[in-house]
């Protein structure tokens, strides 16, 4: 369920990229729909973000979405939404 309207988002080719934030079980997720239809291509949780403030920004380049939020800067795969790595610690 998504309980926020989106705080930020990127635009990229045929793909929209927003951050939003649940309610329960709190946390913010990273999704990307198609730009032409709205279809949802994935949705995926942004680890650590219950602790922390949420995304300030969303950068998409050379196929990877760039999430900074609190002490991180999260790496996700533009076409399947894994996360490919954390720079950053608490």
């Amino acid at each position: 369920m998504r309980d926020t309207a989106p705080g930020v988002a990127e635009l990229s080719g045929d793909a929209v990229f927003i951050a939003y934030e649940l309610e329960q079980p709190g946390g913010f997720h990273l999704i990307r729909r198609d730009a032409r239809t709205g279809a949802i291509r994935w949705d995926v949780p942004i680890p650590r973000s219950k602790e922390a403030t949420g995304p300030s920004a969303l950068w998409v380049h050379g196929g990877r979405v760039y999430v900074p939020h609190w002490a991180w800067l999260d790496v996700f795969d533009a076409e399947t939404g894994n996360l490919v790595g954390t720079l950053g610690r608490w």
